[in-house]
């Protein structure tokens, strides 16, 4: 005779958790074992190409509907892997805004804007115009730096 399994039943104010204690021999010959053996071998790069295509097919279908759990029903794909897909690539788009900013501060110190109306263009503050422009010199600069440290090199040789 099967002995009944374990339950754990704990209350939460409004919410009952109730769990289940299944033992591992269990689980072996049901529905989920195709689930726990590794599958054939695929090639990374169409494994790749697959996911980034799911990936573009989420995206398009979240722009059309501007919702997230409306966007991962359509796409029959679970929420919070769809709201990563989507917040990754918010703050891929953000990173890449920031990065064409950047270069075009760079750019336009370099045509000989100064700092003040770089900072008015891009409608940034100085202070990070300054730091952008001093993080990522040009190459007149780099030249001057490296001359600044052969000079103090030679000078505290002496």
């Amino acid at each position: 005779m099967k002995q009944p399994l374990p339950v754990d039943i704990h209350d939460c104010g409004k919410l009952i958790e109730i769990k289940i204690l299944v033992p591992w021999t269990a689980l072996a010959e049901n529905a989920w074992d195709h689930k726990l053996r590794p599958n054939k071998k695929i090639e990374r790069t169409i494994t790749k190409a697959l996911t980034e295509a799911h990936r573009r097919h989420i995206l398009n279908t979240y722009e059309k509907l501007q919702s997230i759990s409306k966007t991962a029903k359509a796409c029959g794909e679970y929420y919070f892997l769809t709201r990563q897909i989507i917040e990754q690539e918010a703050s891929r788009r953000r990173r890449e805004q920031k990065t064409q900013l950047r270069q075009s501060a760079r750019t336009l110190h370099a045509e000989g804007a100064s700092i003040a109306e770089i900072a008015t263009i891009l409608g940034k503050s100085r202070e990070t115009i300054r730091r952008w422009i001093r993080s990522h010199p040009t190459g007149t600069d780099l030249a001057e730096q490296g001359q600044r440290q052969r000079l103090q090199l030679v000078s505290d040789r002496r």
